[in-house]
């Protein structure tokens, strides 16, 4: 789609004074059409516009330009029941030394982050660093978000979906499930979820679909997460068959991030022509069967498109929150507000007694961070963002952990290897 009728939306905007209006609207255009000149010409001068209003101005524009969050996601359960080697929880890091600690989260206390969102909230994630059908509140929490008219969604494992769970996910409306699905032979799958048992999940999968029926599938669906490694990524073109034959609707395939240095080496970044050739073929076989499919971008193709700067297209700070018990409260990866000891307590009300959602998310910081970014003066924290690590050349750091990049066991092994591999 062209930019010219973007722009004119941008003038009418701006012809009623509303600059946060004009640059939302380029953000989301950018989005969609990364590195469109005209819109990025457009953005510099909205940027110099907001650049030119009095201080005060300024914030306050920050400000009347959050309506509230549009995407709430909130991790409900604190445990797991497996243990998956590309998973912080087992990694050996400081949280998965308390993943595994009591912590409940009762429905009373989502429902208040959710109602604290106010009427701008359309869709709700319960995704964290847990399976969230093992909370006791799974099911009431799903109903008070249908009950609100707003969309659902969750990430599972897919070991709990019995007929009596699926029939209670296919009853409810504008909902949406992925599920972590990694191997398309029974030797893969159970080595990397480990716990998991193939035949019983590919079981369970096929009874939810089946569930599903006749749903709208636009607005009701399913999806496979694939976490692409060297040990497993020639099994992903078997996975689109797979999904397409259980009436999956979707296949995301993601570059594994290593949490630890075990996992280093299975980084397509070492097996790079490989990893290329296997996810072009996932995505013809894909077409071929009519699959949604999503990857990332090709290795050996880096750099020859043009993208804009990731922060130029970003819209996080105007559209999603995050509740999670870990760095617990944050919007995109950028932390509002944090509990040193949050996993040393057993829910919500302890970790957060005097923070809701709507004072998140019009805090100082949040604020801070939105002028920035409509002022085109970007922290080093959104000019290193990590939430759109495929654009122009996949480098290590853009496949490393947040919180390893620098000076940690992880980051120096993945960089030694790539400097021997000839690779940096």
């Amino acid at each position: 789609m062209p930019f010219t009728n973007c722009e004119l939306k941008v003038r009418e905007a701006l012809g009623h004074g509303d600059i946060a209006a004009g640059q939302l609207l380029v953000r989301e255009f950018l989005f969609q059409h990364p590195g469109d000149a005209a819109a990025e010409r457009v953005l510099e001068e909205l940027q110099a516009a907001f650049r030119a209003l009095p201080e005060a101005e300024q914030i306050a524009t920050c400000t009347a330009s959050a309506l509230g969050p549009r995407e709430l996601v909130v991790e409900i359960s604190g445990r797991c029941n497996l243990k998956c080697p590309m998973c912080i929880g087992v990694s050996g890091a400081d949280v998965s030394n308390l993943i595994h600690t009591p912590f409940k989260a009762p429905a009373v206390e989502i429902e208040r982050f959710i109602d604290g969102c106010g009427g701008n909230l359309q869709k709700v994630y319960l995704s964290g660093i847990s399976e969230p059908m093992l909370a006791a509140s799974f099911r009431e929490v799903c109903s008070y978000i249908h009950s609100k008219g707003k969309a659902c969604g969750f990430i599972t494992n897919g070991t709990l979906l019995n007929d009596d769970s699926c029939a209670f996910i296919a009853s409810l409306d504008n909902f949406s499930v992925g599920i972590s699905f990694d191997g398309a032979t029974p030797e893969t799958f159970e080595r990397i979820r480990h716990g998991a048992s193939f035949p019983r999940v590919v079981d369970n999968i096929r009874n939810l679909t089946k569930a599903f029926g006749n749903k709208n599938r636009t607005s009701c669906f399913v999806g496979f997460n694939f976490c692409s490694m060297s040990s497993n990524i020639d099994e992903l073109p078997a996975v689109v068959e797979l999904a397409a034959s259980l009436g999956v609707d979707n296949v995301h395939a993601h570059h594994v991030v290593p949490q630890s240095v075990d996992m280093v080496e299975e980084s397509l970044f070492f097996h790079q022509q490989r990893s290329d050739d296997v996810m072009l073929a996932a995505e013809t076989r894909a077409k071929a069967l009519g699959l949604s499919f999503s990857r990332p971008e090709p290795f050996r193709a880096g750099g020859q498109a043009r993208f804009s700067d990731a922060w130029k297209r970003c819209d996080h700070p105007w559209r999603v929150l995050q509740i999670q018990r870990f760095k617990v409260a944050t919007c995109c990866t950028y932390v509002l507000a944090e509990n040193e000891r949050a996993g040393e307590m057993e829910n919500y009300e302890q970790i957060y007694p005097n923070i809701a959602s709507a004072a998140l998310w019009n805090s100082d910081s949040l604020r801070q961070l939105r002028r920035s970014l409509f002022s085109g003066t970007p922290s080093r924290h959104c000019r290193e963002c990590m939430n759109y690590p495929y654009d122009r050349v996949v480098t290590p750091k853009k496949l490393l952990p947040c919180d390893n990049r620098r000076e940690s066991p992880v980051a120096e092994r993945f960089m030694a290897l790539a400097q021997a591999k000839g690779l940096i």
